[in-house]
């Protein structure tokens, strides 16, 4: 039997009119991928304080991520995620939404569901 920790994790993106920021991840877990930035949330801190200091560590220049500007209109969906191009246009038009993507190691996609809300 699996036994499964839950984290309180966060995930930023920083948007510009239509240019939206994402970091090109250098090292580790999800290496060679564009992604926003976060983390975990460390111990008294709120989501938004954790969302903020995981981006002033990923983006600053000794960290572990390439900070790049992309216009939202071509993202570069073949080198991030393969669940970003289901819910990423979701979040560019600011929709609430809830959703789950089980993979098989971190490229196939076995089954997902994703469903716009009203509220959380």
């Amino acid at each position: 039997m699996s036994t499964y920790t839950r984290k309180l994790l966060t995930l930023m993106f920083i948007r510009e009119g239509e240019k939206i920021l994402l970091g090109y991840k250098k090292r580790g877990f999800g290496q060679g991928r564009w992604n926003g930035f976060g983390g975990k949330v460390e111990a008294g801190e709120t989501p938004e304080q954790a969302a903020i200091r995981e981006t002033k560590e990923e983006a600053g220049a000794a960290s572990e991520m390439r900070p790049a500007w992309f216009p939202v209109s071509s993202l570069p969906f073949a080198q991030m995620w393969p669940d970003d191009r289901f819910w990423f246009p979701l979040l560019l038009r600011g929709a609430k939404f809830r959703g789950a993507f089980h993979f098989r190691g971190h490229d196939e996609i076995l089954s997902q569901k994703l469903e716009e809300v009203k509220e959380f």
